[in-house]
C-alpha cells in the first residue's frame, strides 16, 4: 500500500474514533455508553495498525518514525483507558445495584420500626418513595444485564469467527473447542434476554428483544450442529482406527478425553482408495457442473492443495484469453503476463499475489462489475477489520499460513459459490493490457508493486460468467459468490405511512444496518436506480444505476445518521474520494437509493 493511502486510512480512523468518543456526551443509557467506547478504542487500535503498516514501508523516514511511534504509543494508551473505562462503569453499575438494594432492606426495616407513625398519608408516601426506589434498582439491574447481554454476544461471535477459520483450515479439535465455548454464550446471552423480557420491560421493547433472543437461538442451533458433526467425525474416525489394525492399549487412549489431538491427527486422512471416484461419479458430477460458460466442479479443498500448479502442458481447463469488453477493446494491445506487464512499464516494480489486504487501493476499470468489485472492497475492508479470512481464502496456491503466493508458471485455482456449492475455477495470469502496459481490467493501485489478487478474482468470475464482455448483475449475487452468504436486499416505503410488503421501514432498517455493522454480521451495499436524474445525481455525488460499497454506517452525537460510500470507480485520491459519498441517510428520495 502506498504512504499516503495508509496514512490516510489512519487520520480517517482516527477522526471517527474522535467523534465516537465525543459521542458519549449524548448518550445515557450505560450499555450503549460501553458499546461506543469499546468501538471508539477499537478504532484507535486499527489507526495504529496503519500507522504501523506505514512505519514498515520503505518511504518512511526516520524523523517521520519516530514522531509516528510517539503517536501510536499515545493512541494505543488512550484505547486502554477507553477499556479501562468500560470496566469502571461496569464495576460501578455493579456497586449502585448493590447499594440500591441494601437501601430498600434498610427501608423495609425501617418501615417495621416506625409502625407507629398515625395517618394514612404517611404511610402512602412511605410506600411512593419505596416503590421508586424499587424501580430505580430495576431499571439499574436491567441496564446492568444489557452490558452483559452485549458481552456475551460479542465473545460468542469472536468465538464462532475464530472456529469457523479453525475448521476451513481442517483443525477439527482446535474449531469444536471454541463451537462449544461459542454455544455457551449464546446460551448465557439468551437467559439473560429472556431474563429481560420477564422483568416487565417496556412493551416498544419486547418486539425487538424477542426478535433477538430468535437469532440467537438460530445461530446456537446452526453451532450445536456443526459441534455434532465435528463429534461424529471424530468418533468415526476412532472406530477406523481400531478397525484397521491399531492395537488395544492405543485405540483405548484415543478414545479418552485425554488425548483427542492423537484421533485428529493420525486417523483423520482418508485413504487413497476412499479419495477416488468411479467414473460414473465423475460423469454426474460434470454433468451436474454444466453452465453456459463451461463445465466447473466442485471445489475440493485436498485438490486444491496437490494440484499441480507447474504443469509442463496447462490443462485445457485453465481459462487463459476470454472475450473482452467493449471499452476494452478499443484500448487493446495484447495478453500479457505479469512479467512482461513489467518490462513494458519500464518501471522498477515488484510482483506480488497480495501485498495488503485493503479495501482502499481497489479499483475498477474497463469492465462493467462495478457490483462485483464492490464486494471485493466489502470483503476486503471485512478481513482487514475483523481478521477473518475472507478473499485470501480463495486463491490457491497458498503457503503454509493459508496465503495465496505468486506462481510464476502462472497457474492459479479460485473457489466461487455458485448453484449452492463452492465450485473451482481455473485461470491462467494473461491479462489484457495497452501498448503502455497498463492493465485494462480491474486491480490495485500500489505503488511499486504489481498486485495480482483483485485481476486473478475479477477474471475468475468473468470466466465463471462467459468473459469481460459481462453485461452487469447486482451485488447480492455477486457477494454470494465471493462468500457463500445469503443476500438480502432491502427497499424502502415511497410512503413511510403505507409500508408495503415487500417494503422495510425506514427506522427498523436503519437498526438492522448500525447493528449488523457494528458486529460484523453483514456486509452492505447500495445502488441507484435508473430513474435517478442526471441533476439529483450531481446534487448527491452519486452515478446513475452504479453499485457502492457501504464502508460506514455512523450514528453522530446529534444524531445525523451517516453511509459512508466507497465508488468502485474510485475516481479521486484518498479521503477526496469520500468527499461526496458520506450521505445523510433519508436526505434523499426513497426511489434514488435502492
Amino acid at each position: 500500500m502506498s504512504k499516503s493511502t495508509l496514512m490516510d486510512e489512519a487520520f480517517t480512523i482516527l477522526r471517527e474514533a474522535s467523534d465516537l468518543e465525543k459521542s458519549i456526551s449524548s448518550v445515557s443509557d450505560t450499555s450503549d455508553k460501553c458499546r461506543i467506547l469499546e468501538e471508539s478504542a477499537a478504532k484507535y487500535n486499527d489507526a495504529c495498525f496503519s500507522m504501523k503498516g506505514h512505519i514498515r514501508s520503505e518511504s518512511c523516514d526516520s524523523k517521520t518514525k519516530q514522531l509516528l511511534v510517539k503517536k501510536i504509543d499515545q493512541y494505543e494508551l488512550h484505547a486502554q483507558q477507553l477499556l479501562r473505562k468500560v470496566n469502571s462503569i461496569k464495576v460501578h453499575d455493579e456497586s449502585v445495584v448493590q447499594g440500591v438494594a441494601n437501601q430498600i432492606i434498610a427501608d423495609e426495616i425501617a418501615e417495621e420500626q416506625n409502625k407507629k407513625f398515625p395517618g394514612e398519608e404517611k404511610e402512602v408516601e412511605h410506600a411512593d418513595n419505596y416503590g421508586e426506589k424499587v424501580n430505580k434498582a430495576n431499571q439499574i439491574q436491567s441496564s446492568h444485564n444489557k452490558i452483559k447481554v452485549t458481552q456475551a454476544e460479542g465473545k460468542a461471535r469472536r468465538l464462532l469467527d475464530i472456529a469457523i477459520d479453525q475448521d476451513e483450515r481442517g483443525n477439527t479439535i482446535e474449531a469444536l473447542q471454541n463451537y462449544v465455548q461459542a454455544t455457551d454464550c449464546y446460551s448465557q446471552a439468551i437467559a439473560l434476554l429472556s431474563s429481560l423480557q420477564d422483568g416487565g420491560e417496556h412493551s416498544a421493547e419486547v418486539s425487538p428483544q424477542k426478535n433477538r433472543v430468535s437469532a440467537l437461538e438460530r445461530l446456537k442451533a446452526l453451532t450445536i450442529n456443526r459441534v455434532n458433526e465435528l463429534k461424529n467425525r471424530i468418533t468415526t474416525s476412532t472406530e477406523d482406527a481400531s478397525s484397521s489394525g491399531v492395537d488395544s492399549a492405543q485405540s483405548k487412549s484415543t478414545t479418552t478425553n485425554d488425548a483427542p489431538c492423537r484421533v485428529i491427527q493420525s486417523n483423520t486422512k482418508p485413504t487413497a482408495e476412499s479419495d477416488k471416484l468411479t467414473p460414473d461419479e465423475i460423469k454426474i458430477l460434470s454433468w451436474s457442473s454444466q453452465i453456459a460458460s463451461g463445465i466447473f466442479l466442485p471445489f475440493q479443498g485436498d485438490e486444491a492443495k496437490t494440484y499441480n500448479y507447474s504443469p509442463t502442458k496447462p490443462d485445457k481447463d485453465v481459462a487463459g484469453i476470454i472475450p473482452l469488453s467493449d471499452k476494452q477493446k478499443s484500448r487493446f494491445h495484447k495478453w500479457a503476463r505479469p512479467v512482461e506487464i513489467v518490462s513494458m512499464r519500464q518501471k522498477l516494480c515488484k510482483i506480488a499475489m497480495i501485498n495488503s489486504i485493503t479495501p482502499y487501493t481497489i479499483k475498477q476499470y474497463c469492465v462493467s462489475d462495478c457490483s462485483f468489485i464492490c464486494g471485493l472492497i466489502l470483503s476486503a475492508a471485512f478481513e482487514r477489520r475483523f481478521k477473518r479470512r475472507l478473499v485470501s481464502s480463495l486463491i490457491y496456491p497458498q503457503d503454509e499460513k493459508g496465503m495465496p503466493i505468486y506462481n510464476p508458471a502462472g497457474i492459479y485455482m479460485v473457489k466461487l459459490w455458485l448453484n449452492g456449492i463452492e465450485r473451482r475455477v481455473l485461470v491462467d495470469d494473461r491479462l489484457p493490457v495497452d501498448n503502455r502496459g497498463n492493465l485494462l481490467c480491474s486491480h490495485t493501485k500500489t505503488k511499486g508493486v504489481l498486485e495480482l489478487w483483485v485481476c486473478i478474482l475479477e477474471k475468475a468470475y468473468m470466466t465463471l460468467c462467459g468473459g469481460y464482455d459481462f453485461p452487469g448483475s447486482n451485488s447480492g449475487v455477486d457477494l454470494f459468490c465471493l462468500t457463500g452468504w445469503i443476500p438480502e436486499r432491502l427497499f424502502f416505503p415511497e410512503d413511510p405511512n403505507h409500508v408495503k410488503d415487500f417494503e422495510t421501514p425506514v427506522e427498523r432498517a436503519w437498526e438492522r444496518l448500525y447493528s449488523a455493522n457494528s458486529y460484523g454480521d453483514c456486509l452492505l451495499t447500495v445502488s441507484t436506480s435508473k430513474e435517478l436524474t442526471e441533476e439529483d445525481a450531481k446534487d448527491l455525488g452519486l452515478y446513475t444505476d452504479h453499485a457502492y460499497a457501504v464502508l460506514g454506517v455512523v450514528q453522530t452525537s446529534n444524531g445525523t445518521r451517516l453511509l459512508q460510500l466507497k465508488n468502485p470507480w474510485d475516481l479521486m485520491v484518498g479521503k477526496e474520494s469520500f468527499q461526496y459519498t458520506i450521505r445523510k441517510v433519508g436526505a434523499t428520495q426513497p426511489s434514488v437509493l435502492k
